[in-house]
């Protein structure tokens, strides 16, 4: 019992920390039960494994014998399991708690369920409970009293200020209402002209000898684990795809908990090997992504010029680059019908965000297309200041940021209000139904850190990007969210559930790849524009080279339309 107890620990250590597994048919059999009680108790798996120890110390005879009770051990892992929340134990533990008692008052109620188990199983009296309680008591009561201290002094002060903020806030609401007015537009306005970005230059061409050892290599490096043949390759612009046969008894689970020793093999460095998937309309047949020796970075008139998006019938096109076998990716933001772009630092991230813009820009007039650009960065947005598309200025403030979103929530509901009165049912409708004049245009909502606004004014925001995603995608209402902080504290159920495409650029671990797509695979994307594109059409992943904008040409842009 005990090496069964130190040989689990050992791969479940291995399994939630660095997703991996103990070598051998024993290690992966350790592995598959350790899988299935991680989802099934999370974090809790540890309270037995531990209760384990102890039952192999005690037949050892290495610790003496405990009458403990059952009752209390099994409450203990009921309440270990709910605190945590984690596995499908503490998701029913919580699902009962929480309808009765609320979050916040639930997880104190197991806490002190576990601490009563703790005492019970610790032997100590009821008489001690009890004192133990009357001292926690106490506690609380000195708090309590020094926190009604602070408010009476302070109380005075707040009640001085409620009046000033209140009268405040009143001509802030009043002159944020104002914020989201369009600029008069000449009615000769003229889209701009490709001649304004930098031409694209040759691209680098990959030796096709080169890419012929590059795919022995790759049999050899995997042939220790399974026998699989290349069969030909696709070249993309930042890595070359490997089209491999398996054969029919393979597992491609074993191949991928062995990625790092197949990049090891290659002299590649960790994380940079990715199984794309099965390929479509072949079997036993999959893609293995490489990195490129040198990388091909696309300028952003390539993508424009391209027909894809020149001949795009898309409402809202979207010029997002070239994917990874060469094709180039164009999608309608009106279908999405949101957008969330997450990777760290220094993945190209933001680029992205204004390679977006301007492919907005370049094919919608501001009578079709309103801005709305939040930057609580400062200065990603600020070279759009007073383009004709724009509602209002560029947000910087966070206050300032949730009074805008608020009047988003009023717009969309007026919108629904005159088409209640046209009776119509979406934006499009509404347009064929009256004149030029009085047709809505569509409104993209850009906000470059979702993170800084969750962090500041958190429920807040989420309740009015919960909305907006809900509910405004038929009001011609869409949201473009970007952040470089991928955490489940910043991408939330509500939105996460709302905003079904994603942009998952170069993430620092798998854990945060999961919080984007859903999936392991952002964590090998290489930075610098490389990216994974989720939508609802397609089940599976595409990955994509965004291309390159400078400063440069977005100013000579913005100095020709405004």
């Amino acid at each position: 019992m005990g090496f069964i107890s130190l040989y689990l620990s050992f791969a479940l250590a291995l399994y939630q920390i660095w997703d991996s597994s103990p070598s051998g048919i024993i290690g992966g059999l350790f592995t598959s039960i350790a899988a299935v009680l991680d989802s099934l108790l999370g974090i809790s798996v540890w309270f037995i494994i531990i209760s384990l120890y102890a039952l192999t110390a005690i037949r050892l005879k290495i610790i003496a014998p405990i009458n403990i009770s059952k009752t209390a051990l099994a409450f203990m892992l009921l309440s270990i399991a709910g605190i945590s929340g984690d596995g499908a134990l503490g998701g029913i533990v919580n699902t009962l708690i929480e309808p009765l008692f609320g979050e916040l008052t639930g997880k104190i109620i197991l806490a002190f369920t576990l601490f009563i188990c703790i005492f019970i199983i610790s032997g100590n009296s009821g008489r001690e409970l009890y004192k133990g309680y009357r001292t926690i008591e106490r506690l609380l009561i000195l708090i309590k009293k020094k926190l009604s201290i602070k408010r009476l002094n302070t109380e005075k002060s707040i009640e001085e200020e409620t009046s000033i903020k209140v009268n405040k806030a009143d001509s802030e609401i009043l002159n944020n209402k104002r914020k989201l007015t369009s600029i008069s537009v000449n009615k000769s306005y003229a889209l701009p002209s490709l001649e304004l970005l930098d031409t694209p230059k040759k691209e680098n061409s990959i030796d096709q000898d080169w890419l012929k050892v590059r795919a022995i290599e790759l049999e050899k490096a995997i042939l220790p684990f399974e026998f699989v043949k290349v069969i030909k390759w696709i070249h993309g612009p930042m890595a070359t795809t490997f089209y491999t046969e398996l054969e029919a008894d393979a597992k491609v689970s074993k191949l991928l908990s062995r990625l790092n020793d197949i990049a090891r093999s290659l002299g590649l460095p960790d994380d940079c090997v990715r199984i794309s998937g099965n390929i479509e309309g072949q079997k036993n047949i999959i893609g293995i992504e490489l990195p490129n020796p040198e990388r091909s970075f696309c300028l952003i008139r390539k993508v424009l010029e391209h027909p894809s998006y020149k001949a795009s019938d898309a409402i809202l096109p979207l010029a997002l680059g070239i994917g990874i076998d060469g094709e180039y990716i164009c999608e309608d933001l009106s279908t999405l019908p949101h957008l969330l772009l997450a990777g760290s630092t220094g993945s190209g991230k933001t680029v992205a965000l204004n390679v977006i813009l301007l492919s907005l820009i370049y094919r919608k007039t501001p009578s079709e297309l309103n801005l709305v650009l939040i930057d609580p960065k400062l200065v990603e947005f600020s070279l759009y200041r007073g383009i004709p598309h724009l509602l209002g200025n560029v947000v910087t403030d966070m206050n300032e940021s949730v009074y805008v979103l608020q009047e988003l929530i009023d717009l969309m509901e007026n919108r629904y209000q005159k088409f209640q009165n046209a009776q119509v049912t979406k934006i499009s409708e509404y347009n064929s139904e009256v004149t030029k004049e009085k047709r809505m245009p569509h409104t993209v909502v850009f906000i470059d850190e979702l993170g800084d606004l969750m962090l500041s004014h958190g429920k807040k925001v989420e309740d009015l990007l919960g909305r907006l995603s809900q509910k405004a995608r038929a009001a011609g209402i869409h949201l473009v969210l970007a952040t470089q902080r991928p955490t489940s504290d910043i991408i939330k159920g509500l939105i996460k559930a709302n905003v079904p495409a994603r942009l998952a650029f170069k993430v620092s671990n798998h854990v945060d790849s999961r919080v984007i797509i859903d999936s392991k695979g952002a964590e090998s994307m290489l930075g610098k524009g490389d990216c994974l594109l989720q939508t609802t059409e397609n089940k599976s992943l595409k990955r994509i080279q965004s291309p390159l904008v400078t400063t440069e040409e977005i100013k000579k842009v913005v100095r020709a339309i405004k």
